[in-house]
């Protein structure tokens, strides 16, 4: 921590808002055992409440073979041959504060869920000397005050401090006056969310963990109550990608000198679909900087059908009108699906949605139904008829405001729908494969246990469109020029492994 009351230079309060999985990994990777000592035992869990959707941890002093590999990653982070030595200086640069005397193994960070607009949330860090550490918090601040028997420091910033069971927080005064309280029970670390998904996260403890609780987040976010415009089924939608929601996610990882990887589990939620397939993505088209596989797409859409409800009246007049079946004359068919975007240029960006189709002859008896549904219930959107090199049947759209037309067609036994030209042509007949890529082939060997990715992302590319939005924070930048790829496979049964490579 740099200035009295800043971590490195930045008010607690600062820092939380701030505060990434990136950052915490940087901790982690560089400080080493530079900084923190081993003897503490405490869990920072056990401070958060229950209630907290958002926790991320790092091991502060990994010991043997995990702190070489959590140095090998700092090397790569800060671009540098001693990163204990990094970490010091930036430490120094910011300031006269030095916590090495009392930091113990962890440092955590939990936010709140959002109340009246107010996001709260605080960081926790492990005491190897209580002692030391009370001194610290006593020294931060003017104003005092007191929840139960705890004494908070408050800065003027608005930061509150506390030690709370020999562990600092500080951060919004709300959320640690909730630490103090989640210390007398209904902690995050005695939840059976929380318990539960660890126990189905693969691979042992590494150099940090993390837990989301997703329809907690979906639900004060203000989307539940639907997209502001899109009435009732907005409504309906929202409320069904709440209940397919996991409850709970949880993820451990690890980090080496060729990758930073995390094993993920999720618990609650719709029943695990079929993985998506690793060969359907390889055979995107290799100009894509984003693909993912959305796995059996027909029984994912029929879930999120049945999970509306009330509103299936409501979907078989529509179905009546158009002369549609939907489960029969459009899930019927749909198997394997995938997304792409290609493109870094705002008015260049394109995208697919590619389904394999398990019924050609289906499929294309479909594309006029479709036509003709958005036709009548889409307002101020017209269709034409689609013709283009290597499909059989299709038609276009181009919404109000669009700068691309939107493709719907039947190709061979593919579905796609494109958005831009470029987007149709490359789903339907890609001058290039995924699969045959060296940056997606390096990527992907950093998974391990011979898992081929499911999903990837390119990240120089992925910093080209941030750059051409302008929406690109010096920190951000810093952190893209160290990585390569980002890869994940899907193991099944709510499973996955992420990689996210160095360059």
């Amino acid at each position: 921590m740099g200035r009295r009351g800043t971590v490195g230079g930045v008010s607690p309060a600062t820092l939380v808002r701030r505060l990434s999985l990136p950052v915490l990994l940087l901790l982690v990777a560089a400080v080493g055992a530079g900084c923190g000592t081993s003897g503490d035992t405490a869990d920072p869990a056990a401070i958060v409440p229950a209630r907290a959707p958002v926790y991320v941890e790092a091991t502060v002093a990994p010991q043997g073979e995990l702190r070489d590999d959590a140095l090998a990653a700092g090397r790569k982070l800060l671009d540098t041959n001693d990163p204990e030595a990094r970490l010091r200086e930036l430490l120094r640069d910011h300031g006269k504060g030095d916590v090495k005397g009392w930091l113990g193994e962890r440092v955590a960070a939990f936010k709140l869920p959002a109340t009246r607009g107010a996001r709260e949330g605080a960081v926790i860090a492990t005491t190897s000397d209580p002692d030391a550490a009370r001194e610290y918090v006593q020294a931060q601040g003017s104003k005092t005050e007191r929840h139960g028997d705890v004494e908070l420091r408050l800065a003027t910033d608005g930061t509150a401090y506390a030690l709370v069971e020999d562990q600092v927080v500080a951060g919004q005064p709300a959320a640690v006056r909730a630490a103090i309280d989640a210390a007398k029970g209904d902690s995050l670390a005695e939840s059976d969310s929380f318990k539960k998904a660890f126990e189905r996260v693969d691979g042992e403890d590494g150099i940090g963990r993390a837990y989301l609780a997703p329809r907690t987040l979906l639900q004060r976010s203000g989307l539940q109550s639907g997209v502001p415009g899109a009435g009732m089924l907005g409504s309906l939608a929202s409320g069904a990608l709440t209940g397919t929601l996991p409850s709970a996610v949880a993820a451990r990882f690890h980090a080496d000198g060729d990758a930073i990887r995390a094993d993920v589990a999720s618990v609650g939620g719709g029943q695990p679909a079929e993985p998506a397939d690793p060969a359907f993505l390889a055979a995107l088209t290799g100009k894509a900087w984003l693909a993912a596989g959305v796995g059996e797409v027909g029984p994912l859409l029929k879930e999120q059908l049945e999970a509306l409800g009330g509103s299936q009246a409501m979907l078989g007049l529509l179905s009546a009108q158009a002369g549609l079946d939907i489960e029969k004359d459009l899930l019927g068919w749909m198997g394997q699906g995938a997304v792409f975007v290609t493109g870094t240029e705002r008015d260049s960006i394109g995208g697919a949605l590619v389904v394999r189709s398990k019924d050609p002859a289906a499929t294309r008896a479909a594309i006029p139904k479709l036509s003709g549904l958005i036709g009548r219930f889409a307002n101020g959107v017209t269709t034409t008829p689609l013709r283009a090199q290597g499909v059989d049947a299709g038609f276009t759209l181009r919404p109000p405001g669009a700068t691309q037309a939107v493709h719907v067609a039947a190709a061979g036994d593919l579905f796609v729908i494109a958005l831009g030209d470029e987007a149709l042509r490359e789903a339907v007949s890609p001058g290039s494969k995924m699969g045959d890529d060296a940056n997606f082939r390096d990527a992907a060997a950093t998974l391990g246990d011979d898992l081929e990715p499911t999903a990837y992302v390119a990240v120089q590319r992925l910093a080209e469109v941030m750059a051409a939005s302008g929406k690109r924070p010096d920190q951000l930048e810093t952190y893209l020029r160290r990585f390569s790829a980002f890869v994940a496979a899907d193991r099944g049964d709510g499973r996955w492994r992420a990689s996210l490579a160095f360059r």
